[in-house]
């Protein structure tokens, strides 16, 4: 668990902009999310405000399977980058 953890923490930016982006895809009329305190509780809270968005938009579907299919499946992984380093 710890290593899903230091991982998350380390990618906190890029997930939060990751997740900020579908966020505003599943709404364009979100507005700013708001900064929760850190870069990791900002990733979170943007994970949960893309979940929310797509149930708005899509239906009911568990917050989990929503940020797994938004992230490729890769949130979760502590061994390799959900995303391509920045070229």
């Amino acid at each position: 668990m710890r290593g899903w953890l230091r991982r998350f923490g380390a990618m906190a930016e890029r997930i939060r902009a990751h997740f900020t982006r579908w966020a505003h895809a599943f709404d364009p009329e979100l507005g700013t999310i708001n900064p929760a305190g850190s870069a990791f509780a900002d990733a979170v809270e943007a994970v949960g405000t893309a979940a929310r968005a797509a149930v708005r938009r899509l239906g009911t579907r568990p917050p989990w399977s929503v940020a797994s299919v938004l992230s490729g499946g890769a949130l979760l992984a502590n061994t390799s980058c959900p995303w391509a380093a920045p070229g």
